[in-house]
């Protein structure tokens, strides 16, 4: 049998002859596998702090999940369950799913049947409640069997956390770093959430003259977001100037209750960043102030003073954010409250006000002044269900 050219088999398939074309593999771009995940992603806390990691898993298009049975490993060193809030996914003990903590040796674990099937691309699984025990550069928290167990999230008895073959990580882990309690909380200084546009709020316009307000996110429904206990929530002081009026100086001061929220530092790009501040990196175009008097937290007063103006000339500032306030909720349920302190109780000095040459574009009246600042409740949200058990 005469032996083909090198190469021609190739060929003759290429240029559309009688050989067979070679396969083609194919890969969808928009293909993902089943993952395990933590959000955040990352955090932050002090020593002492306690902040919540949502577990998540996303499922590519195939059939329900029944069961579960998560391993979870961490430093027991340096951080402690506290408990696990298992109502994401619609179950506790009593429906078959526990968790369980092996503290000595960092391990954790949430398995069981589901009451009923999740069928949704992204689940929640379970919520962890934590309590950061020592300082640490960074420490992970990672899904992690233990020699001879597996972590699995079951459909149909088979497990959908298995390895990828297009480079995607099936489990992903949350990094953690914790500051001392005398250092402030550098990564929040980058933090994305601090970055994101918040959308002002509806506030009363029957009065068309210069204001101060705070303004909290909104759900896609326009209802106020909830903040749960251990969550980061935002802030935004916004000034209102529907008529465009000339600004020289704005001062206010913040009031808040220490033990219901802790304010973190945000100062990436301020005009101050001494001490604990609140954010106004991303509002200078707008509001191009040439004096920077104060920008800092009092955490044990609970107190927020801000101090800015403009020395050459008064401008005609448009209505926006000029300072965003980054915070961990403390309460576990309720309100937590922010208000503006118009004077100093003790000697009536003025704290709060917008004003062009001494002036102040709030009132001249005391009462008229106090009506045009706006402070806000953030509610908590409630934890749905009882602690599972942890031996």
């Amino acid at each position: 049998m005469a032996r083909p050219p090198r190469g021609g088999g190739r060929r003759a398939a290429a240029g559309g002859g009688t050989g067979a074309p070679l396969p083609q593999h194919q890969i969808n771009p928009h293909l993902r596998d089943d993952a395990l995940y933590f959000t955040p992603t990352r955090a932050y806390p002090r020593v002492g702090d306690r902040f919540i990691s949502t577990i998540n898993f996303f499922k590519n298009d195939k059939g329900p999940v029944e069961a579960l049975d998560l391993w979870i490993k961490y430093d027991p060193h340096l951080l402690e369950p506290t408990w696990v809030d298992l109502s994401p996914a619609g179950a506790g003990a009593e429906a078959g799913l526990e968790a369980r903590v092996w503290r000595e040796e960092g391990r954790l674990r949430i398995a069981g049947q589901l009451p009923a099937p999740l069928v949704e691309q992204i689940e929640e699984l379970a919520r962890v409640h934590w309590r950061a025990l020592g300082p640490a550069v960074q420490t992970l928290i990672e899904f992690e069997a233990p020699a001879g167990a597996t972590t699995a999230v079951y459909s149909g008895g088979r497990n959908l956390v298995q390895p990828s073959n297009l480079g995607n990580l099936s489990r992903l882990s949350m990094a953690i770093r914790i500051g001392t309690e005398e250092t402030p909380e550098p990564g929040l200084r980058l933090m994305r959430e601090v970055r994101e546009t918040l959308e002002t709020a509806s506030l009363p316009r029957e009065e068309n003259r210069v204001r101060l307000a705070l303004v909290a996110p909104k759900t896609p429904l326009g209802e106020p977001e909830l903040v749960a206990t251990g969550e980061i929530g935002l802030l935004d002081v916004v000034l209102l100037n529907p008529d465009k009026e000339l600004i020289d100086e704005v001062r206010f001061r913040l009031r808040y209750d220490p033990n219901a929220v802790k304010l973190l530092d945000a100062d990436e790009d301020n005009y101050i960043t001494q001490g604990i501040n609140i954010f106004d990196g991303d509002f200078h175009e707008e509001f191009p102030f040439d004096f920077h008097g104060r920008n800092e937290v009092d955490p044990h007063l609970g107190a927020i003073t801000y101090h800015v103006g403009s020395q050459t000339a008064p401008l005609a500032y448009p209505s926006g954010t000029i300072a965003r306030i980054v915070y961990r909720m403390e309460r576990e349920a309720g309100q937590a409250l922010f208000w503006f302190e118009r004077e100093e109780p003790e000697t009536g000095r003025l704290l709060t006000d917008v004003s062009r040459a001494g002036i102040s574009l709030l009132g001249a009246e005391p009462a008229v002044a106090r009506a045009a600042l706006h402070g806000t409740a953030v509610t908590v949200e409630p934890l749905v269900g009882a602690p599972a058990p942890m031996p």
